[in-house]
């Protein structure tokens, strides 16, 4: 009786046994998972790749034409970048938007068709392309620095129709892309370039809050304001800088710095701090001065701006002498 019972335990040990001492590497009762096969065909000679039937299989048609699209798109974009460049813009958006039709998730043709549009003042359609390669790729800086740019120009247009409040939102968005932006090309001139401006909008929005909470007694406020408008207008100022390290002549930038520098000169002395006042005061003149140089000698605008601050640095000192005198 219990040789019978002991049989058929023993041929399972040996069963067990016989499957390890085989070389197998699972439990033998367990069966091995399939992989995946890798979808590689691209990177094979003809010969590999799945043929038809099997798993994975691309008609050699369907690999031609994807070549040959791949290839003019490589082309219509080039045409495109090439046709921009010479400020031939309707020609360029032709050829940006052909390279979308043959590659609707091309985020680089929809960033150029955006500048196109950008350059032929069509703000509303090119921040529609820079949305979509946004989307396509979130840190794609160009369609970043586009946005950016298509905001800044919708805060001037408001501020100069005295829509004050629109602007500084606009504005606001305007630095968020330019930031993210920068933060993808820290050394992009072009970038920095706008954010000065962008930055400088927000400046003048909370110099004229500060001002006018002073004058209506809140004090707390105008303080807020205070620090709001220093801190955009030296963030303008480190823009410009780094803009200048690339274009120092250009005229407008040292334009800007006077400008930031005169409105935080004109802050500070209403806020009762007539040092500091006059040390950006001085800062301004210079720059108004920096312009007059070269065929910029008799530039109208500098050549005011100058005498005018000049006067009234002049101004601020003959009334500090005289209270000191007292």
């Amino acid at each position: 009786m219990k040789s019978s019972l002991l049989k058929p335990a023993l041929a399972l040990s040996l069963a067990l046994l016989l499957g390890f001492a085989s070389g197998c590497g699972t439990a033998p009762m367990e069966a091995s998972k399939p992989s995946r096969p890798k979808v590689t065909w691209f990177t094979r000679s003809p010969d590999e790749r799945p043929q038809s039937g099997e798993r994975n299989y691309i008609p050699p048609e369907i690999i031609k034409q994807a070549s040959v699209d791949q290839s003019e798109r490589k082309n219509d974009y080039q045409s495109a970048l090439e046709l921009y460049r010479q400020r031939r813009f309707h020609e360029a958006l032709e050829y940006a938007e052909r390279s979308i039709r043959i590659s609707p998730k091309s985020f680089s043709s929809y960033s150029l068709k955006g500048d196109c549009l950008y350059e032929l003042l069509r703000f509303e359609e090119a921040s529609q392309a820079y949305q979509i390669a946004q989307q396509l790729k979130p840190t794609y800086y160009p369609a970043l620095r586009g946005l950016g740019f298509v905001y800044l120009n919708q805060g001037n247009r408001n501020f100069q129709q005295g829509r004050s409040l629109e602007a500084s939102g606009n504005y606001k968005n305007s630095l968020r892309y330019l930031r993210e932006a920068m933060q993808q090309n820290p050394k992009d001139p072009r970038t920095a370039y706008g954010r000065a401006f962008a930055a400088e909008g927000m400046a003048k929005f909370n110099y004229d809050r500060a001002v006018n909470l002073r004058a209506g007694g809140d004090l707390q406020g105008a303080e807020t304001m205070y620090d709001r408008c220093m801190k955009f207008s030296k963030e303008a100022l480190d823009m410009v800088a780094l803009y200048q390290q690339k274009y120092p002549r250009e005229v407008e930038p040292k334009a800007l710095v006077g400008r930031v520098s005169q409105r935080m000169a004109m802050l500070d002395h209403e806020f009762g701090r007539p040092q500091q006042a006059e040390v950006y005061l001085q800062h301004a003149i210079a720059s108004w001065q920096s312009i007059l140089t070269g065929k910029h000698l008799n530039n109208p605008t500098a050549k005011a701006k100058v005498a005018q601050l000049t006067a009234l640095l002049k101004k601020w000192r003959d009334r500090q002498q005289a209270a000191e005198g007292r």
